[in-house]
């Protein structure tokens, strides 16, 4: 499996943030989940901007767990 440029991908699904007047975004974490229609099988990927670190990456992924737990805690 080689990499791949996704943003065709992701505009496909229909991926969308929030983001406001004078933000811009500068380091990007993306997980997906992968079919594989031969196999039948799924699996799980993880990809993101050239140069982001492993704490970077990490926080990245943290923060996200923070912000949709939080998310869920509002929405009960």
């Amino acid at each position: 499996m080689a990499d791949q440029q996704i943003g065709e991908q992701l505009d496909a699904l229909g991926v969308t943030m929030d983001i406001g007047e004078g933000q811009q975004i500068t380091e990007v974490v993306v997980l997906a989940k992968l079919a594989d229609f031969n196999i039948g099988g799924t699996a799980l990927t993880i990809g993101s901007n050239p140069g982001l670190d492993w704490l970077s990456h990490l926080a990245l992924i943290e923060g996200a767990g923070i912000v949709i737990r939080r998310d869920l805690t509002e929405s009960l």
